[in-house]
């Protein structure tokens, strides 16, 4: 597919929006997000920029925006949670316009997921030194600490599960980030954590409660929420992945002894 700029709005989300990874199963800001960048899409398919090039402008202006946190001003505070929301937008962008161009490299399985690498690595850092300034000590960088730590190892926890299960061959190789997976049964429990880690926990997600808490001036609640959240989906990823490891263990050892 090329550029073809005479397509209408409408055109636009049907070919650009409804091949998206996510597909159906955006989160509730997620769908507010492909609502604007479409517009955003518009104006950049004019431009030479390539999807990874829009990828790094959208690092820059998360950065930008978790930056003014620092300052621990109110307003600033709204301003920042503006600031990462349109770098979502941007970060949406990035692969309308490969879909667009038609212009996806590999590159760009390994410049999303580090992107996102960067963000999560980042987040916390600025926000616990506003509010040690603002007096909540400093325990509440630790907290910020285990927050990021906790979040960085779920990703590699599913990265390296991911791997080990591709090297196995029960599942197939991803040639692009986000690229979709076969379809596991859905239980409630199995619905409850998806919708809760994708609209609350997930770089689009964050954005929401991050938005209340601001308007409220507790980012204190934001930094504890997202501890313990990751803390905890870290905790059952691990004991998920050991008890499927052990299982397949016993699995090759009876094949090896029959």
């Amino acid at each position: 597919m090329t550029g073809d700029t005479s397509m209408s709005t409408r055109e636009w989300r049907q070919k650009l929006q409804a091949s998206a990874p996510e597909g159906g199963h955006e989160t509730y800001v997620g769908r507010t997000v492909r609502f604007w960048s479409i517009y955003l899409t518009r104006v950049l398919a004019r431009t030479p920029l390539t999807p990874n090039q829009i990828t790094v402008i959208s690092v820059l202006i998360f950065i930008s925006g978790i930056s003014l946190f620092i300052f621990n001003d109110y307003w600033f505070n709204l301003a920042g949670v503006a600031l990462i929301y349109f770098s979502i937008i941007f970060d949406a962008c990035d692969g309308e316009i490969a879909r667009l161009k038609g212009n996806k490299t590999r590159a760009g399985a390994y410049v999303e997921p580090v992107s996102h690498d960067i963000q999560y690595g980042l987040l916390f850092i600025p926000l616990t030194i506003g509010l040690c300034r603002a007096g909540y000590g400093a325990s509440i960088i630790y907290v910020g600490y285990f927050a990021t730590i906790f979040k960085l190892w779920i990703r590699f926890l599913e990265f390296r599960f991911l791997g080990l299960k591709q090297y196995l061959g029960l599942e197939p190789a991803m040639s692009s980030a986000g690229a979709s997976r076969p379809q596991v049964r859905q239980t409630w429990r199995r619905r409850l954590s998806f919708f809760i880690n994708r609209n609350i926990f997930s770089s689009v997600g964050m954005v929401f409660p991050l938005l209340l808490c601001a308007l409220f001036n507790r980012l204190d609640v934001f930094v504890w929420l997202f501890m313990a959240g990751f803390c905890f989906i870290f905790s059952f990823h691990f004991v998920r992945q050991v008890l499927y490891v052990s299982g397949l263990t016993k699995r090759f050892e009876q094949t090896i002894l029959s």
